[in-house]
């Protein structure tokens, strides 16, 4: 019986590194790693071992600042998952993102992620949104329905062809210069009090209430008034 209960207590100390090992985070990106690591602004490897667990990851509850910078850019973010309770990520500016997964950080109230690659942007999950940044991608569509605390909104420069905004009834800054926008409903957006819209050149209408109508929406190349009807 002592030989067994020797045995059990060996096997245990030899598998304590590899289950403490598999609670760290496997981030294919080195350089996101290191700035997570490495970055005055972050507190996250709390034990000092160098790695990052999915236990200290889902205790940080502050920014993510992994903007690209210097010529040195982050390719993949993924890991990002496991910061479930983080309020804002800024990755933007890292040129050659192609893809982020934010379905998990559903603390997120700030999101800054322009400049990079994205062909898509699903934020259904991230209904705590107020301010979204995702300017300089390759956006052709941008589904916003469930983020209804939005409050400042930059999609300028993507390929946008349509924006659906009348959920975001709290709006009250709106950047969507050069999309290909052919119409724009700002008619339930009542606290608005930014709008820029130049550069879609093919804006044939953009719909507002009465009130909008003499409304200084700095869209200067944009031959069309805000009108309370638009056609179908």
């Amino acid at each position: 019986m002592k030989n067994t209960f020797a045995k059990a207590a060996m096997l245990v100390l030899l598998l304590a590194p590899f289950a403490s090992s598999a609670q760290n985070i496997d981030f294919p990106d080195a350089l996101f790693k290191w700035r997570l690591l490495n970055d005055e602004m972050h507190s996250i490897d709390t034990n000092k071992d160098g790695e990052i667990s999915i236990t200290e990851a889902a205790a940080y509850t502050d920014t993510l600042h992994v903007n690209g910078s210097f010529s040195r850019f982050i390719y993949d973010l993924t890991g990002i998952e496991y910061f479930k309770n983080i309020v804002a990520l800024d990755c933007s500016n890292n040129r050659y993102i192609k893809e982020l997964d934010v379905s998990k950080n559903r603390e997120l109230t700030y999101l800054a992620c322009f400049s990079n690659q994205l062909a898509g942007l699903d934020l259904s999950n991230n209904t705590k949104l107020e301010k979204l940044d995702c300017g300089y991608n390759d956006l052709t569509q941008l589904d916003l329905r469930k983020n209804t605390k939005l409050e400042e909104l930059d999609c300028s420069d993507n390929k946008l062809t349509h924006l659906y905004l009348r959920k975001n009834i709290e709006l009250e800054r709106l950047y969507c210069d050069d999309n290909e926008l052919t119409q724009l409903d700002i008619s339930k957006n009542i606290e608005l009090i930014e709008l820029y819209c130049s550069g879609n050149t093919n804006m044939s209408c953009i719909k507002g209430y009465k009130e909008q109508q003499d409304y200084d929406r700095c869209c200067w190349d944009i031959p069309v008034n805000i009108s309370t009807s638009c056609p179908d």
